[in-house]
């Protein structure tokens, strides 16, 4: 499970994610992300667009262990939020593996 130290929580870090970071768009996701100047960071979202209470519970599941596995992979000093997209529902978990591989090696060429 990812720590909480390695976690975006509050709204406000999310809301300057949201306004003030770049995005780039996956089949899976989209991923809005914005230097710290610290750590990473992770934060997940996923709306009510994706499915009932427990679709989605399951995919911030998903998302959160799939990360935890790969966060070595993503640039130091920066947030991350993911917004589930409905493909990622019936995503299988290697598929979901390799967007978040392809998102990390954007994010550290500075693409996107």
């Amino acid at each position: 499970m990812l720590p909480g130290s390695l976690r975006l929580k509050r709204q406000q870090d999310f809301n300057r994610v949201y306004k003030r970071g770049a995005s780039a768009a996956y089949p899976a996701f989209v991923l809005h992300r914005r230097p710290n100047g610290g750590g990473r960071r992770f934060g997940f979202s996923v709306s009510k667009k994706v499915g009932n209470a427990v679709v989605r519970n399951r995919v911030r599941r998903r998302f959160r262990h799939a990360v935890y596995g790969l966060r070595e992979l993503f640039p130091d000093g920066a947030d991350y939020i993911f917004v589930a997209r409905t493909a990622a529902v019936n995503m299988a978990f290697g598929q979901l593996e390799q967007e978040l591989r392809r998102a990390a090696a954007d994010s550290s060429r500075g693409r996107k």
